[in-house]
């Protein structure tokens, strides 16, 4: 308990006193050692950075979620395989059992936006750093008990949290929205974390009187908080909307009490680069570059997301006080709500977006990008961009034969028509004008119901 009430004084220290100067000279003394670290432990860095100079961490390779999670094996450094890592996962995730540990390792498994699966893998005393830095800057009441329901598809253990009166109960959307309001009415949580879409639905119960919680705290994640979402939010629970901004490759920021969000500079470092991975000027849009100050247990080193965001331009310091620096915008998280047409009453059903991106990446490991499009309620199309090497008739047919049965299966599972669903093969590029969007809905709900 010292350990980590030493840890939380200092994450704060940090957070409210360092200038960008000391955040710099923090950086890049951490990051050598992680490098370091990385090399004589891991397999992976062994080979990838070699004769490469470790010094300049600017200057490393890139590698991102495709390269990590095919050579899982050896990019970690406990010896643990990813064939053994992905089926515990797949047994924690049909069990909903998150008590239990791998070899006294967290792992939890998360599809995110990326496409793909990935790993989570963290140590117990990794585990609780991280933990503790998000604790000491989370805007908790003084006094009085604070908990936290969040809904979260797939169990991080980033989000793993119970220290002292900080308690936090995890509620499953994968239920029927009938029993999450149960649930949430059951456990009268204080403060309430879910993505945006997630809290809207759970807005509009509260507002017809099936959700009855009045938490004092809600938190927005996963996916991009629009300003009309995020005022309707602050309207119905009656408080302001903090955002966490997290991934499989680390707690990259969160929000301050002004309700900035804030890059966690000391456990991470966070580049935006152009699409020639060159670095942007605050204000300009580009793609995320992770290197994770913390875990070495799978060491995130030059990790570049497909997140695009766009830092805040603004040299003065926060109103909190602080000078790490603000995120203005995610443009890459947006997704749509598909809407299916119920069975018994014709009236439209919400399939949350993150349902049809299971479908689709757990068809294969070999996708590089994808789309899906719902042009009607009867109507979805599908772009997926192979990965080079896989481009061929036999990875093609797995999709033509397996995705569309998928995607019939989960609206039936939500009591809906079956959509026809059309696969299309192409590449798939990004306008740093647009929001990255994975999954789109292009007509109005009204125009059908």
């Amino acid at each position: 308990m010292t350990n980590l009430l030493t840890a939380f004084l200092k994450a704060r220290w940090r957070f409210k006193h360092w200038n960008p100067k000391k955040i710099h000279e923090f950086q890049e003394q951490q990051a050598r050692k992680i490098i370091q670290y990385a090399v004589a432990n891991s397999k992976f860095y062994r080979s990838y950075y070699n004769n490469k100079d470790l010094n300049d961490v600017s200057q490393l390779p890139l590698i991102d979620k495709r390269i990590m999670m095919q050579e899982f094996t050896d990019f970690n450094t406990v010896g643990l395989t990813k064939e053994e890592c992905l089926e515990f996962c797949l047994k924690t995730e049909e069990t909903r059992d998150f008590s239990k540990k791998y070899k006294n390792f967290i792992i939890g498994m998360s599809t995110g936006t990326s496409g793909n699966r990935g790993i989570e893998m963290v140590s117990k005393k990794e585990a609780g750093f991280i933990q503790t830095t998000f604790i000491a800057r989370f805007p908790i009441p003084l006094r009085g008990r604070f908990h936290l329901a969040f809904i979260l598809r797939v169990f991080s253990p980033g989000f793993n949290v119970n220290i002292g009166k900080f308690r936090m109960s995890y509620v499953s959307p994968m239920d029927t929205l009938e029993n999450i309001n149960d649930e949430l009415n059951q456990l009268q949580p204080t403060a309430l974390s879910a993505p945006p879409s997630m809290l809207k639905i759970l807005a509009e119960a509260k507002q017809d009187k099936k959700l009855q919680i009045s938490p004092n705290l809600v938190v927005s994640y996963a996916e991009v908080l629009s300003p009309d979402t995020e005022q309707y939010l602050e309207q119905v629970f009656g408080t302001k909307i903090l955002e966490v901004y997290k991934c499989t490759e680390g707690m990259l920021a969160q929000s301050c009490k002004a309700g900035k969000l804030h890059i966690n500079e000391d456990i991470v470092i966070v580049e935006i680069v152009d699409e020639n991975d060159q670095p942007v000027q605050p204000g300009t849009p580009g793609h995320v570059i992770v290197t994770d100050l913390v875990k070495r247990t799978t060491p995130i080193i030059r990790y570049r997301l497909n997140d695009i965001v766009t830092i805040d331009p603004d040299p003065k310091p926060c109103s909190c006080g602080s000078q790490f620096r603000v995120i203005k915008q995610i443009q890459g998280r947006a997704d749509d709500m598909f809407l299916g047409r119920r069975f018994d009453t014709k009236q439209s059903q919400f399939i949350f977006g993150d349902y049809i991106r299971r479908a689709i990446v757990s068809t294969s490991d070999h996708i590089r990008e994808y789309r899906a499009i719902q042009e009607s309620p009867e109507k979805i199309n599908i772009n997926i961009d192979l990965i080079s090497e896989f481009q061929t008739p036999e990875e093609q047919s797995i999709f033509n034969t397996e995705l569309p049965k998928k995607i019939v299966k989960l609206f039936e599972k939500h009591k809906c028509e079956p959509p026809e669903v059309e696969i299309i093969f192409k590449s798939i590029t990004h306008d740093f004008n647009l929001k990255l969007r994975r999954i789109i809905r292009n007509f109005n709900e009204t125009n059908y119901f």
